[in-house]
């Protein structure tokens, strides 16, 4: 399930640099999920453990210049 919501995350980044002129075919794009968090959260209250996993809700991005 994370790993669906990662990709999809980073889809919708390609597609908003796609839309401003950004070749797609120059665009990769992959999920992790929980496969590299940022944070380390205990189990607890809803709201505090969705305020604590919020830094692994990202999309990075590595550009390099041909």
């Amino acid at each position: 399930y994370n790993w669906r919501l990662s990709l999809a995350r980073a889809e919708s980044v390609k597609a908003y640099l796609v839309e401003h002129g950004i070749a797609g075919d120059a665009i990769a794009t992959e999920g992790r999920g929980a496969s590299e968090p940022v944070a380390q959260c205990e189990a607890g209250p809803r709201p505090a453990l969705a305020a604590c996993l919020q830094p692994d809700r990202r999309v990075r991005m590595e550009l390099s210049k041909d």
